[in-house]
């Protein structure tokens, strides 16, 4: 179970403040490219895709080194189910901002749905290591682990985010999805018993 990427978008996301941002794009001044960018956000929003796209790419005309930019559009295009295009514009976004979590955890995710698992858990930890407080980055990890067969390490994962936010109620279950597979272990590995044990009495109440 993916836990969603992270979005960028104006502070004020409802229909009505995206059609007010739309509705003036002809007082965008041609040089600025942070207004494209929100032009952007708010065609997406409203379903506009193409506008979108043409938002985000005037935005980079105008400032190619825009992270945020890029970042957006690899979230169209995640979107859309175009991985090759929002892999490539993650990887742009992070050769511009080394330190931007949210576009490693992304990018995690992406590589994730294309089962590239080593490198997907390595973007991941990049993203919790600048993020330490990024519940859903370790949410996507312990998934990542979890499908490689590190279920010890999953489970941390899981319960780092709850640690973060108690009601994470996805953290939650994939938690004792981790338990039931290293139950399912325990019938070959007798060795695990102990540290199942340790692992159910720690578990906090369901939210």
């Amino acid at each position: 179970m993916l836990c969603e990427p992270r979005r960028e978008a104006p502070r004020e996301s409802n229909p009505h403040v995206m059609r007010r941002t739309v509705s003036r794009i002809n007082d965008i001044k041609p040089e600025c490219a942070e207004a494209y960018n929100h032009l952007g956000v708010a065609f997406k929003e409203l379903e506009r895709i193409d506008e979108a796209v043409v938002g985000y790419h005037k935005a980079l005309n105008i400032k190619p080194g825009y992270a945020n930019a890029h970042f957006n559009l690899g979230n169209l295009y995640q979107d859309l189910g175009d991985l090759e295009k929002s892999i490539a514009s993650y990887r742009k976004a992070l050769s511009i901002k080394p330190d931007f979590a949210e576009a490693h955890g992304n990018l995690g995710v992406t590589l994730h749905s294309q089962g590239k698992l080593t490198e997907s858990a390595e973007r991941l930890y990049s993203a919790v290591n600048i993020n330490p407080d990024y519940s859903e980055a370790h949410i996507n990890l312990g998934n990542v682990l979890q499908d490689m067969g590190r279920v010890n390490e999953a489970w941390i994962s899981f319960q780092k985010a709850l640690n973060i936010n108690p009601k994470f109620f996805i953290a939650f279950s994939n938690m004792w999805l981790s338990i039931a597979s290293l139950c399912h272990d325990i019938l070959t590995k007798q060795t695990e018993i102990s540290f199942i044990e340790e692992l159910i009495d720690s578990l906090p109440t369901p939210p």
